[in-house]
Parts: structure tokens; C-alpha cells; sequence
């Protein structure tokens, strides 16, 4: 392991950890259906419209294995997004998800928003970037992703972790917005400039 872990923290995998890791459906897109069928295009910064995700039809028997719940993990297993995750939110209909997707699950006790920010982590990428295979097209499979290692403190700890880095990229994003303005505020002052100059 890469650095010793504070007291009551562990070294685990996320096959040890996960209720469920899960390909999606090899179905095609349609413009109606029963389900909402979630591609990896379908997501875009983090974000879904799930007004514009497409329908499929499958056995009503068989989709309820894949039916997303709000909390759920989709993990991107190939092609140029390969390693970028995703958590599931605003589900207003039953949807499943495609094939080049995983679901990861988590048990009530591991909050799926720690899991989400490893998954951001230099040592997940590390890792997904010596698991991944194939040149043109590269791929991390199911068995790939469940062997992962990651650290995992006590539940208070995840809480309290996932909160001062939520803190933290407020503040960011916040950075961010002001940089922005101030951008527009300089632009706006040199064009008076050149304007209050050319007057004389």
C-alpha cells in the first residue's frame, strides 16, 4: 500500500465493500419505450438530462436486476471516458443503463459520495491507468474494478470528510465565479479606457 493509514482505518477493495458490481444491458436506443436507457454519452460533467436519455424496451422480469436507484455508482469501462464515474440522481422514471457501464451499489453504511470522490483521487487513476487494457480502445473490466484498492475510515469519518471536501469545492467554485466576473470587469475596463482615450 502506497501510505499507512491513520488508527481505525483499512485497506480494502471494492469488491470487498460493494452490495453489487453490475454491466449494464446491451439493448438499443429508442424513442419510446418502458425504461429510460442510460448510455455513458448520456453523461456530461457529472450531469444527466434525463429529458433527453432515450427508451428501450426489456423483460420486465429481467430489468428489475438493473433498475437504477438514486445513489447508485455507474462506472465508465471503456473507451476514452474509461475510470470516470458518475452518482445517480433526480430519477423521476424507471431507467436502466447500458452496457458499457457499471453499477456499483454501496451498503447504507459506506455514503456513496466517499466512493465518488476516491474515484476522483490520483490513486484511483493511478490504479484504473495500470488495470486498463487494450491501446485504441482501452477498457477496465468488472473483475478490474472490483480489486481496486482503497482506504476506508469509520463511518463518522467518511461523513465528516465528504463534508469539508463538499466545503472546499464550494469555495473553489465560488473562486471560480468571482474569477470570472473579474474577467468580465477588466475586459469592460479596457474597452472604457480605449473608449474615455479615443475622446480624448
Amino acid at each position: 500500500m502506497p501510505l499507512k493509514l491513520p488508527q481505525g482505518w483499512v485497506w480494502t477493495t471494492l469488491g470487498e465493500i460493494a452490495s453489487s458490481i453490475l454491466y449494464g444491458v446491451s439493448e438499443s436506443a429508442k424513442n419510446k419505450g418502458a425504461y429510460r436507457l442510460l448510455r455513458i454519452t448520456d453523461i456530461q460533467n457529472n450531469k444527466v438530462k434525463w429529458q433527453t436519455v432515450p427508451f428501450t424496451d426489456y423483460d420486465d422480469s429481467k430489468a428489475q436486476a438493473y433498475l437504477l436507484k438514486n445513489g447508485d455508482i455507474l462506472f465508465a469501462r471503456t473507451g476514452a471516458t474509461v475510470g470516470k464515474s458518475y452518482i445517480v440522481g433526480d430519477i423521476s422514471e424507471p431507467s436502466i443503463y447500458a452496457s458499457y457501464l457499471i453499477r456499483l451499489r454501496m451498503p447504507a453504511a459506506i455514503p456513496p459520495s466517499y466512493i465518488k470522490f476516491f474515484f476522483e483521487s490520483d490513486f484511483y487513476w493511478e490504479q484504473i491507468s495500470i488495470n486498463s487494457v487494450g491501446i485504441g480502445q482501452p477498457n477496465v473490466n468488472g473483475t478490474a474494478l472490483a480489486n481496486l484498492s482503497i482506504p476506508l475510515p469509520p463511518l463518522a469519518e467518511q461523513t465528516r470528510i465528504v463534508a469539508e471536501i463538499e466545503r472546499w469545492f464550494a469555495f473553489i467554485d465560488t473562486i471560480e465565479q468571482g474569477k470570472e466576473s473579474l474577467q468580465t470587469a477588466i475586459k469592460q475596463a479596457k474597452s472604457k479606457i480605449l473608449d474615455l482615450a479615443i475622446h480624448g
